[in-house]
């Protein structure tokens, strides 16, 4: 499981004026390539999710958004 950074679609990133950040959706890709949104987890999983760090020690979610 992980976390990604994902376009929004166009329509939706042409609503969204502002930063650059506001373009993208957080989504959860399960082990199988499942997607979820980030919205969608449970609380206890989107709190894990938060704490979690990659080998680096850097925040997953950071690392998802400067890889993409």
């Amino acid at each position: 499981m992980h976390l990604a950074l994902v376009h929004s679609s166009p329509a939706a990133a042409a609503a969204m004026p502002g930063p650059a950040l506001q373009r993208y959706a957080v989504v959860h890709v399960d082990d199988d390539g499942r997607r979820r949104a980030y919205s969608e987890l449970a609380p206890s999983a989107r709190a894990a999710e938060d704490r979690a760090v990659d080998r680096f020690g850097l925040p997953r979610l950071l690392r998802a958004w400067r890889a993409s």
